[in-house]
């Protein structure tokens, strides 16, 4: 078991070695600097889209209301903010126009869908597989683990912007 080894490392460099044939040099494309004007839209997006998503979803939920639908239908508006949001930066950043922002811009979208859903089974609850509305949110406090969920991505606009200003700092066209 010990000699069955294979001998194609060895092979290589022994060809490349004696003048066997070795692969050219490949070239790798200059990154260019991302647009300015770019930057420029995405942290207006982040921050004017992203921010008061949260932020505004966060406010609603803890103020009580008096009407349940208004409360609702307020939450409903801030969420379409937030995802409305995620979409902007993800179509601003098509093609990868800055590097390193793609795995994040995919972050905050799974962060906005699973705060959406979180945020609408605070309204509504499963009965034999369909939704049904709760009457008052105010009587019933928010898990923790909703309040974190928002947290998280307070966190991935956080990483974003950080993102955003690496890329002004290294020059931007």
């Amino acid at each position: 078991m010990r000699f069955q080894r294979s001998a194609v490392p060895g092979a290589a460099l022994l060809l490349s070695v004696f003048g066997g044939a070795v692969p050219p040099a490949v070239a790798v494309p200059e990154q260019t600097a991302p647009d300015c004007a770019l930057l420029d839209q995405m942290s207006a997006a982040l921050q004017n889209e992203v921010g008061p998503g949260v932020g505004g979803l966060r406010s609603v939920l803890k103020q009580p209301y008096g009407l349940f639908e208004v409360q609702q239908n307020d939450a409903n508006t801030k969420m379409d903010i937030l995802e409305g949001g995620a979409a902007h930066l993800r179509d601003l950043d098509r093609g990868g126009a800055v590097p390193g922002l793609a795995p994040l811009l995919g972050q905050l979208d799974a962060a906005a869908a699973d705060i959406r859903t979180s945020t609408d089974d605070i309204f509504y609850f499963r009965v034999m597989n369909k939704f049904s509305q709760i009457e008052v949110l105010s009587r019933r406090p928010l898990r923790p683990a909703y309040w974190a969920k928002l947290d998280h991505a307070d966190e991935l606009s956080d990483q974003i912007d950080g993102v955003l200003g690496n890329a002004r700092s290294r020059g931007c066209s």
